[in-house]
């Protein structure tokens, strides 16, 4: 399995996981983890896996384990919670079971939004000299 699979699943389960526990939003479980909104959503996202210190409070307090959070193994979990989440997981919408390439950046066809600076142009106006008359 690779790491973007494996974040994928961690994800997916700690999402069905919360939800059954009772938190239905991502600022919910943040609160009570005592991390921010964008934490959790980058780990229901799978940019990035939960750190072991938010979930040993979670695992601790719900009574669940490190192993069903990151491995899926529910064979240390009480029978009733283990039946509880796996029906909640088989419910839930499955990730999908091969993540494909990133797609390349396509070409930008239109050019830059903003034209190139000219060389020398540092940002700030110089300040205009006045012209001397001539006449």
């Amino acid at each position: 399995m690779n790491d973007k699979q494996l974040r994928i699943e961690v994800g997916h389960r700690l999402r069905v996981t919360a939800n059954e526990l009772g938190f239905r939003t991502a600022l919910e479980l943040a609160d009570w983890l005592g991390a921010n909104r964008a934490q959790v959503q980058a780990w229901y996202s799978a940019i990035a896996l939960p750190p072991v210190k938010y979930m040993r409070k979670l695992v601790t307090e719900h009574r669940l384990t490190l192993d069903w959070i990151y491995r899926g193994d529910g064979s240390a979990l009480s029978y009733p919670m283990f039946i509880r989440l796996t029906a909640a997981m088989d419910a839930a919408e499955a990730p999908p079971p091969d993540v494909p390439p990133e797609p390349a950046p396509a070409p930008d066809s239109a050019g830059p939004a903003y034209p190139a600076r000219k060389a020398g142009a540092g940002g700030r106006p110089r300040a205009r000299q006045k012209r001397a008359n001539a006449a």
